[in-house]
């Protein structure tokens, strides 16, 4: 099995940065922001349900060694949390989207160093978000934020000819051993299609015709218990989960 395709939107091209132009165009409404990213499991007594799942798998012969899956989806939007081994290291990425797909993040942390980027993506409605206020209707807002600072832009800007020098603001905030552990990790985007929304239009806008969304049939994976491995990233199992699991694989208390 290689891997499951959980993500609820579409994957984002930067060859088609002037597209999401003409979709933002037709964006009128959006959620607030307050609740854009609020995947909270619904409390205690609630209508609302959500559901969630926890997959874990190792592969042979690839860059990426093992990941896990872990996924919530609320009426609010979805999360998907890839926890990573690779040869490049460890890394815990995250990505939300709304239902209305109109506020979507994504992030990729270093889990030795704690070192973070990430990228949010707003259609519409962002007038009051801090660094999106010169981004003006129809175009879209991004908002970059790395370990030395913070990059707010546009989409028209990223296509446009200010994207070489937008980049350069955004690498500078990367400090140079994070750069290098980023680029290391490239290849093991080649493994996994739950890669694709870190891939074209996150990472690959950071580091142009780098980072390719995953093409063609990936490596085998073999799924195997995970809450150990789950665990050495910070998100154990519930016990409910951990049973589920030792009932699976048959493994013994």
């Amino acid at each position: 099995m290689d891997g499951l395709d959980v993500h609820r939107r579409k994957d984002l091209d930067p060859a088609r940065l002037r597209r999401l132009l003409a979709l933002a165009a037709a964006v009128s409404t959006a959620t607030s922001v307050a609740a854009a990213l609020s995947l909270t499991v619904p409390a205690e007594g609630e209508t609302v349900t959500a559901r969630h799942g926890r997959w874990h798998f190792t592969l042979a012969g690839s860059p990426l060694k093992a990941y896990s899956i872990l996924f919530l989806r609320t009426p609010a939007g979805d999360e998907t949390r890839l926890l990573v081994e690779s040869d490049a290291g460890r890394f815990d990425l995250l990505s939300k989207q709304t239902t209305d797909e109109k506020d979507s993040l994504e992030s990729v942390r270093d889990v030795a160093t704690g070192d973070t980027l990430s990228r949010r993506l707003l259609f519409g409605n962002y007038g009051k978000v801090p660094g999106c206020e010169p981004v003006k209707p129809p175009d879209a807002c991004v908002l970059f934020e790395a370990p030395a600072g913070k990059v707010p832009t546009s989409l028209s800007s990223l296509a446009g000819p200010d994207g070489p020098a937008i980049r350069e603001r955004l690498l500078a905030t990367l400090p140079e051993a994070f750069r290098a552990r980023l680029l290391a990790l490239e290849p093991s985007f080649r493994s996994l299609n739950e890669f694709s929304p870190y891939a074209d239009d996150f990472l690959g806008l950071v580091f142009p015709g780098r980072f390719k969304d995953p093409r063609g049939v990936p490596p085998s994976g073999r799924r195997s218990p995970g809450c150990a491995f789950d665990k050495g990233f910070g998100f154990p199992c519930s016990e409910a989960e951990q049973k589920r699991e030792d009932a699976r694989y048959a493994l013994k208390p």
